[in-house]
Formats: C-alpha cells, sequence, structure tokens
C-alpha cells in the first residue's frame, strides 16, 4: 500500500499509446502550472497507469510493450525511489529496471521531466521567445532522457496503434503538437490549458483519441473516469467528440446523446453552447479564482445541481467557505423546499480543498416517496415512539413535545 499515490487505473494489456506532460511554472506557485494527460486508440484505457501524487506534486504515466504485471512492477519502483526522495531520474531508472520495454514518463513543479523505457517523444523547451524543440527514440532500456527543473518545457510521447485507421500519423502529428506546446508556452498560457488544447488536436489528426485522463499536477485535481471506458474491452469517450451542451448563463449541462434534444436552456431560456470532450477535461483541471470548482454526487436532477452549485457561489462571494457554513447553507435549502428529496448534510459531507479552489459536495437522496428529511428534534424519533408507548412517560413526552411545537408546526406547514 502507497499512501502517498492515489492511483487513478491499473494497467494490465492495454497501453497508452499518447503521453503528454507540460510545465509552464517550474516554481509551483500557479496552481494551474503542471499538467500531464494519457489517451490511446486501444481498449480498456482505464488500466493505463495515471497516477499524481498531491504531497509530492509529481505525475507517472506509463505505457509500452510488456503484458501482465511487468509494468506495475516498474510503476511501484518509481513510485518507491520517489517516495524515498530520490529525483525522478533516478526513479525512473529504478522503475525501468523492473520492465525496459515499458515506458515512464514522471514529472512535477520543481522536479523536470524524466523518461525512459520504449519512447518516441518530442522535447520542447522554451526560454524566453526561444522554442527548442528535439525528437528522441528508444526501443527499451536505460535511456533516459532528462529535462532540468528550473525551465517552462512540453514532454510528447506518440505512437499509432495497430488497427488505427489513421496508423502512420504519429511522427508528423508529433512535432506539429510540439511546435503548437512551444508556441503556447511562450504566449503565457497555463499547462492546463496547453495540455488539453494538445489532446484535442492529437486525438483529430493521430486517431489515438480515447480517455484516458488529464491531471493538473500542482494543485492535484484529476478527470478520474470521465472519459475512461464503461466495460471492459470497450474504448473510453474521443477526447474530440461533441462532449455535452451547456448554459453559459445558468451552468445547466447536458451531456451527449440527450444534449441532441436541447437547442436552448431548460432552466433560464438561454442558448447552449456545445463543448468537447477535450473542453470539459480543461475546465475540470483548472483552478479558477474568481470562483471554485464545485463538484456535487449524489443528486437526482441537474436542476439539483445548478441549485447547490449557485448556493455554494453565493457564499463563496460572501467569503463563507468552511464546511459547516457550506453544510448550513443546503440545510436550510432543504428546509425552505428549494432542495427536495434529500437528507440534511454535516459538515463531513463537504470537502474543501483551498489549494484547488474546489468544493466537492455528497448528497444523500431519501428513499423513493419520501420528500423531506426526519425532524430535527432533541431526542431521536425512536424515543419518541418507545416514550409514547408507556403510559406513564406521556408526561415526559409532552414536556419534550411542548419544547419543540414551534419547529413542529414550521415543519408542518412546510409539508
Amino acid at each position: 500500500m502507497i499512501p502517498l499515490i492515489a492511483l487513478l487505473a491499473l494497467v494490465s494489456g492495454a497501453s497508452a499509446t499518447f503521453n503528454m506532460i507540460v510545465i509552464t511554472d517550474p516554481s509551483g506557485k500557479d496552481p494551474n502550472g503542471a499538467a500531464a494527460a494519457s489517451m490511446s486508440f486501444a481498449p480498456n484505457m482505464f488500466q493505463s497507469t495515471f497516477l499524481v501524487s498531491k504531497k509530492l506534486h509529481v505525475a507517472v504515466l506509463a505505457g509500452g510493450l510488456s503484458k501482465g504485471t511487468a509494468r506495475l512492477e516498474a510503476i511501484l519502483a518509481c513510485i518507491r525511489a520517489l517516495e524515498l526522495g530520490e529525483d525522478i531520474e533516478s526513479a525512473v531508472r529504478a522503475g525501468i529496471s523492473r520492465s525496459p520495454t515499458d515506458r515512464l514518463l514522471v514529472g512535477g513543479p520543481g522536479k523536470g521531466v524524466a523518461v525512459g523505457g520504449s519512447y518516441d517523444i518530442a522535447v520542447v523547451i522554451v526560454k524566453g521567445n526561444k522554442i527548442i524543440i528535439k525528437q528522441y527514440h528508444s526501443s527499451g532500456g536505460p535511456n533516459i532522457v532528462r529535462i532540468p527543473k528550473n525551465v517552462k518545457c512540453a514532454v510528447i510521447h506518440l505512437r499509432n496503434t495497430p488497427g488505427n485507421p489513421m496508423y502512420g500519423t504519429a511522427t508528423k502529428v508529433r512535432i506539429e503538437a510540439a511546435i503548437m506546446a512551444g508556441r503556447m508556452i511562450r504566449d503565457g498560457l497555463p499547462a492546463t490549458e496547453i495540455v488539453t488544447r494538445i489532446m484535442g488536436y492529437v486525438a483529430k489528426k493521430s486517431g489515438e483519441k480515447y480517455g484516458g485522463g488529464v491531471v493538473n499536477i500542482t494543485a492535484g485535481l484529476s478527470t478520474g473516469d470521465t472519459f475512461v471506458p464503461p466495460k471492459l474491452n470497450a474504448r473510453g469517450i474521443p477526447m474530440d467528440t461533441a462532449y455535452r451542451k451547456v448554459c453559459p448563463k445558468c451552468g445547466w449541462s447536458v451531456a451527449y446523446p440527450a444534449a441532441s434534444k436541447y437547442s436552448r436552456c431548460p432552466v433560464c431560456g438561454s442558448s447552449l453552447r456545445t463543448e468537447y470532450a477535450w473542453q470539459v477535461a480543461r475546465d475540470m483541471i483548472t483552478v479558477r479564482k474568481d470562483q471554485p470548482i464545485v463538484r456535487v454526487y449524489g443528486i437526482k436532477s441537474v436542476y439539483d445541481k445548478v441549485s447547490i452549485v449557485e448556493t455554494v457561489q453565493t457564499l463563496v462571494q460572501a467569503g463563507k467557505k468552511q464546511p459547516e457554513d457550506i453544510a448550513r447553507a443546503i440545510d436550510s435549502d432543504i428546509d425552505n423546499n428549494t432542495l427536495l428529496g434529500y437528507d440534511y448534510i454535516l459538515p463531513g459531507d463537504v470537502k474543501v480543498e483551498p489549494e484547488a479552489n474546489l468544493i466537492t459536495i455528497y448528497m444523500r437522496p431519501l428513499p423513493e416517496g419520501y420528500k423531506k428529511p426526519p425532524l430535527k428534534t432533541p431526542i431521536s424519533p425512536e424515543t419518541l415512539h418507545s416514550l409514547g408507548l408507556i403510559s406513564s412517560a406521556v408526561g415526559v413526552a409532552l414536556i419534550v413535545l411542548g419544547g419543540i411545537r414551534e419547529l413542529v408546526n414550521r415543519r408542518l406547514r412546510a409539508w
């Protein structure tokens, strides 16, 4: 067990043919200054290893030619070395020594980037207005390419998967993507923007397009399983395809194929904007200072999500970002019938990550047919029921109920 690392997907037969790391702020001060991505034409891309350590601020991407557990052993050896304080070059070397025909691409702010094993990469280094691009090839073994920790850079690995109708495009698309990345780094775009734009371009031009995933290395944000295959032996979401329609005014959204039925927002009537998968990935991993990223789980409808997000954003604008404030506001919406069909939430159901400007809320839907949660009384409903069964306890029950009469009357009016 390795507690530092969030294992987003385990590797087996599938291999990521596109891996990329971009670092636009080596200092780590910009929360969007380092990002990484993986995708492939191959199925089972949820089995492509994609790791990120929030504590170490490092991403580990893997691919290659081995089968079975060899690649996983390489990854674990690399991770152990990182946890012991080794630099990324030593960590990559330790991993590749376990499986020379695989590939490890490792990097993060303040660490640089290193790649070893089997790879075809374009390396981009930007110094002021000068863009330097070099390509490297290795069929395996301890051939390590290392980019220093204090430079703005991008590393792009791209090969074509056998069976891809666009087989043979990888070399051309790799250098085109490197040129694009160099220009965007030079022009000051953040890594989260660059890596996702390149992802969309590579998906369209090379056919290596199925997710996969993306991470913000600095802030520790990830697309998780959003774009991975829904089942075994299937392909993930094409990153160059239309993914959803979004209302730019109120934030309401609907994913395809249901999105094809909508041209206007059913909440506020505004025209909807179509967003592609790579754009959705960008929004999921980008930290925005003006408003928090709000993720809500356990909701029954998109209308409820819009309501909760609006409540949270209003609180944040008022300077209230604590879990207690957010839980209290959502419970108030439940009391006021703004939200129906949910139990009250606790501060523990709200996770606030200031560094990533991310707020995650876990809602608890009530059983079918229930619109309101149980009364908040000084004693449990079970205790009241027991007291009611005992004649000598009637007086006690009346005293208790008298103390909460106003609460009960208010709740009955709400019902």
